[in-house]
């Protein structure tokens, strides 16, 4: 799945971002204001983090009134939408959706979003994920005419109130399909002819919200993970499983590195014996770096090593500058490694200006280096440097939408 746009608002400092269009590779977030893009970096990360857990640690400071027409309202936390992202959906990932309903073989687009309270929400861009009543009314109405005329109401299981009450706008989900559903289920044995087609009709409309939600639990699982990173992350050498029960203690900025390392320990857990689960993620480990090994040497980092001994993961680098390019850029060599191993994919990274305090030689290599990153999975760059806004090959050069922010 490729990420197309994105959008943040209700945020303290950013009422609203406006829509932003990534590119198919690396794209720059150009902003003299670095802490807004910081904000707006951290915020599109609750879309899809690379740990759940990671999403309950909140976002920036949310507003707690907006100023619409002239006139102040409260924002519920429950019903306001603070992280958007529109996908495209990939061919391999239209074709499983097919499977569970046809008209999902007309899939293109696919929006998420983080509300303010950190649920999330996903919608298949036009096209309905229920029923509205107005589409099953007449066939459901004549079923429950033919039906009353053989068998007594209290047979059929169905207060009459129920279909009376129901607008033509209403919405087929919840309690009312699950009634509706076990009406049909119940009556279909008693029925001959052409009303069997029709309770196939009506069973195949009532039951479309639950296919649909076993749709987005696929797409929640194919969805790519947003990974943050700030120039002060780093890469511990050395975690101890038993502190992987409780990621992101192990030092300052490898909240999540030890967070991935938690989740592919845990992805062992079937193995049983502690020994047999060792020995599985050292195999899963050492394969990844393998796979990843010319693409990460094609942007000038080596590949990191992992040891998995001794109820014990190390991590291990030749010896590198955190102050030169390549050692900026080797937190993301592990990130890719990790995000590839637990997931099965790359991430979309969030950069957050990695330049800082680097030479003019080590910018250029640090700007190319992200720039061969993007050849391979996407990402947003924010920097607040107009040398690094005039290079060349970026896919995109967004800018935040400013606008004044009412104070209470």
């Amino acid at each position: 799945m490729k990420l197309i746009k994105w959008r943040i608002r209700s945020l303290e400092g950013m009422a609203d971002s406006g829509w932003l269009t990534m590119g198919p590779g690396a794209t720059l977030l150009y902003e003299r204001s670095a802490s807004g893009a910081s904000v707006a970096l951290r915020a599109l990360q609750h879309i899809s983090p690379p740990c759940d857990s990671l999403v309950l640690q909140g976002f920036c400071g949310s507003l707690k009134d907006i100023r619409q027409r002239g006139y102040y309202r409260k924002i519920l936390p429950g019903k306001r939408t603070a992280a958007l992202a529109v996908f495209a959906a990939d061919v391999d990932l239209i074709q499983d959706l097919a499977v569970i309903d046809s008209d999902l073989f007309e899939t293109d687009r696919i929006e998420v979003g983080r509300r303010l309270d950190y649920s999330r929400w996903l919608n298949f861009v036009e096209i309905a994920s229920s029923t509205r009543w107005s589409q099953i009314a007449e066939p459901m109405m004549e079923l429950r005419h033919v039906l009353a005329e053989k068998h007594p109401p209290p047979a059929l299981n169905l207060e009459s109130s129920l279909l009376e009450d129901l607008r033509a706008t209403d919405r087929i989900r919840g309690d009312i399909a699950n009634t509706l559903e076990q009406w049909l289920a119940q009556v279909e044995e008693l029925v001959a002819g052409e009303q069997v087609s029709r309770i196939a009709f009506c069973r195949q409309a009532v039951e479309r919200g639950e296919r649909f939600a076993g749709a987005k639990r696929l797409v929640e699982g194919r969805l790519p993970r947003f990974v943050y990173l700030r120039p002060g992350d780093t890469c511990q050498s050395f975690y101890d499983i038993d502190d992987l029960e409780h990621p992101g203690t192990g030092g300052r900025g490898d909240e999540s590195i030890s967070h991935l390392l938690a989740g592919l320990w845990q992805k062992t857990a079937f193995a049983g014996a502690t020994a047999k689960r060792q020995q599985l993620l050292q195999h899963d480990l050492a394969e990844t770096v393998a796979r990843l090994n010319l693409f990460v040497g094609d942007i000038g980092i080596m590949p990191p090593r992992f040891l998995v001994t001794d109820m014990s993961i190390r991590i291990e680098y030749p010896e590198l500058s955190p102050d030169s390019a390549v050692g900026r850029l080797a937190p993301i060599a592990t990130v890719l490694v990790l995000c590839q191993a637990l997931y099965g994919r790359l991430p979309i990274l969030l950069l957050d200006e990695f330049e800082k305090d680097l030479s003019q030689l080590g910018l250029d290599n640090l700007v190319k280096g992200i720039q061969k990153i993007g050849n391979t999975c996407q990402l947003v760059y924010a920097s607040s440097s107009a040398y690094v806004a005039a290079w060349s090959g970026w896919s995109g050069v967004l800018r935040l939408a400013h606008e004044e922010i009412p104070t209470f």
